[in-house]
């Protein structure tokens, strides 16, 4: 009996922990010049309900990512572009570009690409 019910309360903890994996979201997503990454360019992600905004900067790449964010209500993903060379503590030299209203879904990334310019 033993060897049957400790295989089965591991298996109830492990599912227990892959369930509070998912009380969360993220965001990714691209920033590109006709298809070509565009980095330094800030992102910003406002939570309506709460009013809390997250800030990113895209890389290298031109990618940006938003981690561990709360999966309900909805969300404005603003796009503020720099056409200079900008540093990241002023950020008076961006300008408003786009910004697109998204809710995100349970357990799933969500990926907003803008090509801009």
């Amino acid at each position: 009996m033993k060897k049957i019910l400790i295989p089965l309360m591991l298996c109830a903890v492990s599912l227990n922990a892959s369930a509070a994996y998912i009380l969360a979201t993220d965001f990714i997503g691209r920033v590109s010049v006709d298809g070509v990454p565009k980095s330094g360019q800030l992102v910003v992600l406002h939570h309506k309900e709460t009013n809390r905004t997250l800030r990113a900067y895209t890389n290298k790449k031109g990618r940006y990512h938003f981690a561990n964010v709360r999966p309900d209500g909805n969300y404005t993903v603003t796009l503020m572009k720099c056409n200079e060379t900008c540093k990241e503590s002023d950020e008076s030299k961006y300008e408003h570009s786009v910004s697109i209203e998204r809710k995100p879904v349970l357990g799933a990334t969500l990926q907003q690409n803008f090509d801009i310019w």
